[in-house]
């Protein structure tokens, strides 16, 4: 994932903040669509991650389907299932014990996200200058 820079200094880095910024706002607008026709996605998926990704991926479809049969999107005021999800997450609360990672799995996971996050910022860059200069 892209971020924008927080102190655009170029006219290519100032093109790339737009873009981006554009192009962020019509992602969030989809994805809370996606979110108030599929509240699964909204309040939690205990999945694995490939099984995640295959019902992220079924549930756009099927939004794509009720798109083109003109179905009407579910409004986000649904405070009776935010009562039942809360309800649940509470109880399972209740019913299990807390589970603390191990330090040094905190430590190396910390140290692999430093890393990501400078390759990231390289990939950024050579985005920037190849498409935005």
């Amino acid at each position: 994932m892209l971020t924008p820079l927080n102190n655009p200094t170029t006219a290519a880095e100032r093109a790339y903040n737009s873009a981006q910024i554009l192009a962020r706002n019509c992602i969030e607008r989809t994805i809370g669509m996606l979110k108030r026709r599929f509240p699964a996605l909204k309040y939690d998926l205990r999945l694995k991650l490939s099984n995640t990704l295959r019902v992220i991926v079924a549930t756009v479809v099927l939004h794509n389907i009720a798109v083109t049969l003109n179905e009407d999107e579910p409004s986000d005021d649904d405070k009776q299932l935010q009562q039942y999800v809360a309800e649940k997450r509470l109880q399972l609360l209740c019913d299990t014990d807390a589970v603390q990672a191990p330090a040094a799995d905190i430590d190396a996971h910390t140290a692999a996200a430093a890393g990501n996050q400078q390759a990231a910022t390289a990939v950024r860059k050579a985005l920037i200058d190849m498409h935005f200069a």
